[in-house]
């Protein structure tokens, strides 16, 4: 068997998703270390032939032991040129371990649309990220999930790929195999499910529009999802 990808899960809900079903379609292998179960992070990922970090409610400018050993891991292996693919907390954290910086967003970003104006939440492509193989074969405009309260402000080596309308910086390059994702793609109806019943943030919005919501934008959004994800594992080389 060939390289396996290690997918770093911070809280129970927060799995995969749609990443273990594209893995799985391509025949790939994936160790889960599921932290909130008591599992271990390896001291290193170098036998991984990428490494995904998942979302969940930790801050990474946690001062605990646990945040540390998460840095140090997306560290090392952003900088041993590990692909590496950061969702939400996991992008966040990303930043943070290469010099970046994570904060308060003036807006918090929660669910499918913009509580404000009732649109979908959409990130949009720079010229970088229109370039860029991650997103080959996509539109410039993606809609997302989110569910976020903080945001990040980059640092040298850190490319901005998409940007969106009441936070700025959505998709992040570090390098040249390293990305970070500050919203959702990897959602699948079960695992929305569980979000939807065990989130508290979303357990104070209303549960028939997000299913609504949900609906009318599912064939779109697990099709920009899976290219997205196959365009990652493409870079990856696996």
């Amino acid at each position: 068997m060939g390289k396996m990808a290690l997918v770093v899960q911070n809280i129970e809900r927060e799995g995969p998703g749609l990443i273990a079903s594209v893995l799985r379609e391509r025949d790939l292998g994936y160790d889960v270390v599921g932290l909130s179960r008591g599992m271990r992070l390896p001291k290193t990922a170098e036998k991984y032939g990428c490494v995904f970090m998942m979302g969940g409610p930790q801050s990474a400018n946690d001062a605990t032991a646990a945040m540390v050993e998460r840095l140090e891991l997306a560290r090392s292996a952003i900088s041993s040129g590990i692909p590496f693919l950061g969702v939400c907390l996991g992008m966040q954290m990303a930043v943070r371990a290469c010099a970046g910086s994570v904060h308060n967003a003036q807006v918090k970003e929660i669910g499918w649309k913009d509580a404000v104006s009732g649109s979908y939440f959409e990130i949009e492509l720079t010229s970088h990220g229109r370039a860029d193989p991650l997103f080959n074969g996509l539109s410039d405009r993606l809609k997302i999930f989110h569910l976020h309260a903080e945001t990040v402000t980059l640092a040298s080596g850190m490319t901005l790929l998409a940007t969106g309308k009441t936070c700025a910086n959505q998709v992040v390059r570090i390098g040249d195999v390293a990305y970070g994702l500050q919203g959702h793609l990897e959602l699948t109806e079960e695992m929305f499910g569980t979000w939807l019943n065990d989130d508290p943030e979303l357990k104070g919005l209303s549960r028939n529009e997000l299913e609504s919501d949900y609906r009318a934008v599912k064939d779109e959004y697990e099709s920009n999802g899976r290219g997205l994800l196959s365009n990652f594992l493409g870079i990856a080389g696996l």
